[in-house]
């Protein structure tokens, strides 16, 4: 992993897959960046679908490891958090799930990318407008009826972006 800058990538059916004690999972590991301690790594991974209502979601599971590969520490159902994507992060949907994870361990090695099986029962809500159909001469469209919430189920499949966003610091 570059000390800056962004990586995306696909977790697939072309991505390696892993049992782990969670269960099989798409995967992806870095090696961490010989950087100055502590900073963050933002993870984001972005809804796929054609409409809000059918689409899907990576829900991470990250973990540090050492340079024997034990794990230090995990991220928890939770911290990860569903929010509007920008724009010019995605020609998609537009939410994201994303989260930060504090790189402060002077053993981390390496960071690994997964979801486990618990985290692919849930869904993540979502509140988005409720549509009605209007036929004009000509035209059909849509116009907003109200607000509801949706489930966002969690998937094997994802699009993820890693970005080391700096150093951490008080606040």
């Amino acid at each position: 992993m570059a000390e800056s800058g962004k990586v995306s990538f696909n977790l697939d059916a072309s991505s390696k897959a892993y049992n782990f004690q969670t269960g099989k999972s798409y995967f992806k590991a870095f090696r961490l960046p010989g950087k100055a301690l502590p900073y963050r790594i933002r993870i984001s991974s972005f809804a796929l679908g054609d409409v809000i209502k059918r689409a899907h979601i990576f829900y991470p599971q990250i973990a540090l490891l050492d340079d024997r590969f034990n794990i230090i520490r995990q991220s928890a159902l939770g911290d990860f958090t569903l929010i509007k994507a920008g724009m010019s992060e995605t020609l998609g949907l537009p939410v994201k799930l994303e989260g930060d994870f504090v790189i402060d361990d002077p053993n981390a090695r390496y960071l690994v990318i997964f979801t486990t099986h618990e985290q692919m029962r849930a869904t993540t809500p979502y509140e988005t407008f409720k549509v009605a159909p209007v036929i004009l001469p000509g035209v059909v469209t849509a116009v907003p009826t109200g607000k509801e919430e949706i489930e966002i189920p969690h998937s094997p499949f994802g699009l993820l972006q890693l970005q080391i966003i700096g150093t951490t610091g008080p606040g």
